[in-house]
């Protein structure tokens, strides 16, 4: 804006005069000239000024607007900041619980194997057992033929005994016959009949004792055919949980790995949230110098502001002094109060350069902050959105380790329900086995009665023998008579062979059968203790499972609190994010007003140039008036 007015009238050339009054018209006409001439830059100083308190108006309402998105900056930083806290805690949380994770998903995992081992153990054993059942069957089914045999002896011991009766009755008929000669043979003859009569019954009772022992094994074979059974049903089922949980064995190392994955992935994600946090302290720390580069802005424009308005004081202050001018008698007096008066807005004008330098300087750092938050700020987007497809990777692989422990949980109940079907086959297979050991018992009672009925058998056959020859001592006395006495005596005597022969037999096999019974016996008492053991081992299986399966539900509850967890992370991260983008915003509303604060900036730096520049002039001009 031009510093001299067009309106202001032109220096006239003095008039033609004489004397005091002409230079005293000279002088007042000069006074005029330069009064006007003030007025004009006075005004023209005036509208600058004007246009400066406009510009800064324009320059507080851009900071105010700065000073509002600092603020919601301010904000959403400490928001953002907190949040990135809340997280960074939430990793610290997750890393501790998933180290638990991994050592219990290890101690399930050989928790496993053990069983897996003790299931192949179990069911070696189960085998084994098998084997030996089967044994003590094919011993108990020669038992019973051993039994026939005795049967089939001592039938022919009763048919001898028959026969012994009827020479004995065929003896008594001769001893009658030879009447006084027969009487010694008669007594042979009754004692032989008596003697047969009690093998016979010795037969008899044997027999008895025969099928006693023959329906004992034949329920011993029974027994251990069920108790085989049982034992070779559970061992294959025991074969085929083994391979059941081997296939869990390979489940549960896998979750191992997705554990370890999670693990990995967790780091990960605590590394990109450690950047995110060194990013929001740069943010916040770029808030915090934008909030105080808009502080001394503002106090700048103050300054200004006061600089301003005590020009204008001074302003209407000069336009009365260039009126009073125009009639001053002292225009030295005059000259002193211009000058005086543009000093002091000249000293206006050095505040406002002052402060512009301030609010310059404060500009520029509020123009870098803003690029470097906008800097951190796209960083951190960017780390956010990789952290949270790091967290959603994590949710992906807590919930495989979820199904995966949930599928291992549900299968080791069906396992243990197994495993208790077996225990409690068990009970009925020692129950049953327990009846055969009994019928041993019984076996081992009759077995011994047999032989003390052999015994008694045996007596008599030597008492036969005896009779015989006494037989035929008497037949020899009878010469003639004793003929047939000779001839029966030889008949008795040869049956009597023909029992001996066969209670021999009978005594081999009653020793060959208590040998064996021996034998099935020791064998199966052995096998209802293993039996015993392994329902016990069954019993600490199922506890070892019960401990698996306790152990699978912590780590379900400790997997979903890991993803409570991560969701929360994930949340926070769209939170930061929201945050960054109102950051964004505000950063652009300021970097927009800070143009506009730069703009109106440089148009006070202007209108105060050119105050500057109207000071000079009055300078200039309080000089003539001093000069005269």
């Amino acid at each position: 804006m031009p510093l001299i007015n067009k309106n202001t009238p032109a220096i006239s050339a003095p008039t033609a005069a004489s004397g005091g009054d002409k230079r005293r018209q000279r002088t007042l006409a000069k006074q005029q000239q330069i009064s006007e001439t003030i007025a004009g830059v006075a005004m023209t100083i005036l509208e600058n000024a004007q246009e400066s308190v406009s510009a800064i108006e324009e320059l507080k309402s851009s900071m105010e607007q700065i000073a509002t998105a600092a603020e919601e900056n301010s904000g959403a930083s400490e928001e953002a900041l907190s949040n990135v806290n809340s997280i960074s805690s939430n990793i610290v949380k997750m890393n501790s619980s998933i180290d638990t994770v991994i050592s219990s998903t290890l101690a399930a995992g050989d928790n496993i194997m053990a069983s897996v081992g003790k299931i192949d153990d179990s069911v070696s054993r189960m085998d084994m057992a098998v084997s030996v059942a089967q044994a003590s069957s094919t011993k108990s089914e020669e038992l019973k033929v051993s039994s026939q045999n005795i049967g089939d002896a001592v039938g022919f011991i009763a048919k001898i005994a028959d026969q012994t009766n009827l020479l004995a009755l065929n003896a008594a008929i001769e001893a009658s016959r030879a009447k006084e000669h027969g009487k010694g043979f008669a007594v042979v003859a009754d004692e032989t009949r008596a003697l047969a009569g009690a093998s016979e019954k010795n037969a008899e009772f044997i027999s008895e004792l025969v099928n006693k022992i023959q329906g004992s094994i034949d329920n011993i074979i029974k027994s251990i055919g069920s108790t085989t059974t049982i034992i070779a049903d559970n061992g294959k089922k025991g074969n085929a949980l083994s391979l059941k949980m081997e296939e869990l064995t390979k489940i549960a190392v896998y979750s191992v790995e997705a554990a370890r994955s999670v693990n990995t992935y967790t780091k990960k994600l605590g590394n990109f949230v450690e950047k995110i946090n060194d990013g929001s302290k740069d943010i916040a720390k770029a808030s915090v110098e934008i909030a105080q580069s808009v502080e001394k802005t503002l106090n700048g424009i103050e300054v200004q502001s006061d600089a301003l308005a005590q020009t204008e004081d001074d302003i209407k202050e000069l336009s009365s002094l260039a009126e009073e001018l125009k009639y001053s008698t002292d225009s030295m007096k005059s000259a002193e109060d211009i000058a005086l008066s543009a000093d002091t807005i000249s000293g206006s004008m050095e505040n406002i350069q002052v402060a512009l330098e301030d609010v310059t300087s404060a500009l520029n750092q509020i123009e870098s902050s803003s690029h470097a938050t906008n800097k951190s700020a796209l960083n951190n987007k960017q780390l956010i959105e990789t952290g949270i497809e790091a967290a959603k990777d994590i949710d992906k692989l807590i919930e495989i380790a979820r199904r995966n422990f949930d599928l291992l949980k549900v299968s080791f109940n069906i396992v243990k329900n197994s495993v208790s079907q077996i225990r409690d086959s068990f009970t009925d297979s020692i129950s049953k086995g327990d009846g055969a050991a009994s019928e041993l018992y019984v076996i081992v009672k009759e077995t011994k009665n047999v032989d003390k009925t052999v015994g008694n058998i045996s007596k008599s056959i030597v008492q036969l023998n005896m009779l015989a020859i006494s037989g035929s001592i008497e037949a020899a006395r009878a010469g003639d008579f004793g003929k047939g006495f000779a001839v029966v005596s030889a008949d008795i005597r040869n049956l009597a062979k023909d029992s001996e022969s066969n209670t021999e037999k009978i005594n081999d096999i009653v020793e060959s059968m208590n040998s064996e019974i021996d034998t099935v016996k020791t064998d199966w008492n052995n096998l209802l203790s293993s039996q015993s053991n392994e329902q016990k081992n069954i019993n600490n299986l199922i506890k070892d499972i019960t401990k698996i399966i306790d152990m699978l539900v912590d780590l379900l509850d400790r997997y979903t609190g890991l993803k409570i967890i991560n969701d929360q992370n994930i949340e926070g991260m769209n939170q930061v994010m929201i945050g960054i983008n109102e950051i964004q915003k505000a950063i652009e509303l300021s970097a927009r007003n800070a143009m506009e604060s730069r703009k109106a900036s440089e148009l006070i730096i202007e209108t105060v140039s050119h105050i500057s520049s109207g000071v000079e002039e009055l300078a200039v001009m309080a000089d003539e008036l001093q000069q005269g």
